[in-house]
């Protein structure tokens, strides 16, 4: 995924639009915080509440009405993503709220914040790029309890004992039943997770190795730099760094 480039930003309470009519002249991505609204456009009627996200794509008109008191995140970007007119819901709502309570503790000093309030909007668009890839299959509703649960908490330090226990399989049982379903152990996937999930950061933002290491769930630097070379064949630095990517 390209990285989103954000041309500005800011957070406002509506109790309604101020122009319900509305022709955008820019891309702008609503996150909103709280409450509800409606909107229209290309005569589809839309409703989109709490933690979801709603493109007003460029030269494009829509109408538009509170339906509740809203609190709202507003994004101008400088292309149109992701490019849908229905509102978009992700599973992981979890991380929108903790990059929300980021994005309300830097309310004061905005300017200066830019680019690491980039940084948590290309975060959330990752979160929604993973989520609309092709999940794995099963057919088992206790392993896919644990997918979302694995989905949701890779980054943190969560053993295969306690996940296990989450959807009530002692750790043989589970283990077994995990590689007869998936292909792999459940560590296997939690690495898989977390390799993507840091070739995602390496590629969108400009963070330091250290902090994706630990957003991916590695507490030392040096056994993520070893895990990520033994599964891609380069460090992260060469793969951040490589040309096309």
């Amino acid at each position: 995924m390209e990285l989103v480039k954000l041309q500005g930003y800011v957070r406002v309470e509506r109790s309604t639009f101020r122009d319900e009519h509305f022709y955008s002249t820019q891309n702008f991505l609503y996150i909103i915080e709280k409450g509800v609204f409606a909107y229209t456009v290309k005569g589809k009627t839309y409703r989109a509440g709490a933690l979801d996200c709603v493109l007003f794509k460029k030269d494009t008109y829509y109408e538009r009405t509170v339906v509740s008191p809203v609190v709202l995140h507003i994004f101008q970007l400088a292309q149109s993503y992701p490019d849908t007119d229905s509102p978009v819901s992700m599973v992981n709502r979890q991380r929108i709220r903790e990059n929300i309570t980021l994005l309300e503790g830097l309310q004061g000093a905005l300017k200066e914040n830019l680019p690491y309030i980039e940084h948590l909007l290309n975060d959330i668009l990752y979160t929604y790029r993973q989520e609309t890839l092709q999940p794995p299959e099963t057919t088992d509703s206790r392993i896919a309890n644990a997918l979302s649960i694995l989905r949701d908490n890779f980054h943190r330090d969560l053993s295969v004992n306690a996940l296990a226990e989450a959807v009530h399989l002692s750790y043989p049982q589970f283990n077994r039943l995990f590689v007869q379903q998936l292909g792999m152990t459940p560590i296997r996937y939690i690495h898989r997770l977390r390799l993507e999930k840091a070739k995602g950061l390496l590629y969108t933002t400009k963070l330091p190795i250290k902090v994706i290491a630990g957003e991916c769930g590695f507490k030392d630097i040096y056994y993520f730099s070893n895990f990520f070379r033994a599964a891609t064949g380069c460090s992260p630095t060469q793969y951040r760094n490589k040309p096309g990517l």
